[in-house]
């Protein structure tokens, strides 16, 4: 896998709900972390969030992208957020600036 992607490392998992869970695992997100994600998403971005404790940070969309709206982020959001679970639905990115 790291040769194929150019990368010092590399490693096959058996589902993105696999790979999600690695990720907040690799990035120590944590009971009393939260986790903002779409409204509009796969149930396997939820259950990973809340497998490793955090709590789940419901945002909206925006209509004509189907990805997170910047702005709900922004109004929703009560503290700094751990990290946000972005997904490209269907393959149209999301308008981040940063």
């Amino acid at each position: 896998m790291a040769t194929i992607g150019g990368a010092a490392h590399g490693l096959a998992l058996n589902s993105a709900t696999a790979a999600l869970h690695l990720a907040l695992a690799a990035l120590d997100v944590r009971p009393g972390d939260e986790v903002i994600t779409s409204t509009y998403t796969f149930a396997a971005c939820v259950n990973v969030i809340e497998h490793v404790g955090a709590t789940p940070v419901l945002v909206d969309i925006e209509p004509d992208t189907l990805c997170l709206d910047p702005r709900a982020v922004q109004a929703r959001s009560r503290r700094a957020p751990r990290i946000s679970c972005r997904s490209t639905t269907p393959g149209i990115r999301a308008r981040w600036t940063r």
